[in-house]
């Protein structure tokens, strides 16, 4: 992806996306949550390359250009779906891609994107509903249709939403890639109710969801970047809330 205005780069990455489950703790606060494997579903994704956060190389001003990314990585019993696209304004998408996998208590450590294992599929038409006067997805449906013609709807619900500001994303002081000496370590609260959707720092989200896929239920995430005018969702301005 390039800048609205300019020959410079600003998505050219690869991305790596691991399925499991999740066991240990966490301590935080004073508190200390167990975390059972045996109901914990989880997902883990790696990215690097030319991104939109972190220090930006020296350039030409350029017009911020709409910015409309959806992914979704879902574990089920039986199998694990991931799906994601970026969109234009106008809600021509580039970057779609979707995968499914079955789930296996012996995965290979390594899978060719060309493995016969692995269901390619490209993602078909969404619904959001969002939460009235923000952003911020409230429920969602992606379908689209498998080789053969298989036609199978991916039904997300919003149990909670994840900031991720607090892991540097479009951080004032935290950003990805700024230097803050060999060792410097702080922590920051908030409470959900400080939050505002016309933020642009509360607009990078990690929604934890419950998922459906036919009769099935599952667990996953939604993350969702949504900036500028995005004629699909009905938004025309920098960060201006659903009706």
């Amino acid at each position: 992806m390039r800048a609205f205005d300019s020959p410079r780069a600003i998505v050219d990455m690869t991305r790596f996306t691991q399925f499991g489950t999740w066991e240990g703790w966490v301590r935080a606060g004073g508190a200390t949550t167990q975390i059972d494997p045996r109901t914990t579903f989880a997902t883990r994704d790696r990215s690097w390359g030319v991104r939109t956060v972190g220090a930006a190389a020296p350039s030409r001003p350029a017009a911020p250009p709409a910015f409309g990314w959806l992914w979704a990585p879902t574990h089920f019993a039986d199998e694990c779906v991931l799906l994601g696209f970026f969109q234009n304004a106008d809600g021509s998408r580039w970057a779609a891609s979707g995968l499914r996998v079955a789930t296996s208590s012996s995965p290979a450590l390594h899978v060719d994107a060309g493995d016969t294992a692995l269901t390619h599929f490209a993602p078909g038409d969404d619904a959001l509903e969002f939460v009235p006067g923000t952003r911020w997805v409230k429920r969602a449906v992606f379908r689209w249709k498998e080789h053969g013609g298989t036609e199978r709807a991916l039904e997300v619900e919003s149990l909670r939403r994840f900031n991720m500001n607090g892991l540097g994303y479009a951080h004032p002081k935290w950003g990805h890639g700024v230097w803050q000496g060999e060792l410097k370590v702080e922590a920051e609260i908030w409470k959900e109710s400080d939050l505002a959707p016309g933020n642009p720092f509360h607009n990078h989200i990690h929604n934890v969801a419950t998922m459906k896929l036919g009769g099935k239920r599952g667990a996953g995430t939604l993350e969702q970047i949504l900036f500028g005018p995005l004629s699909r969702y009905g938004f025309e301005g920098l960060l201006d809330g659903a009706k």
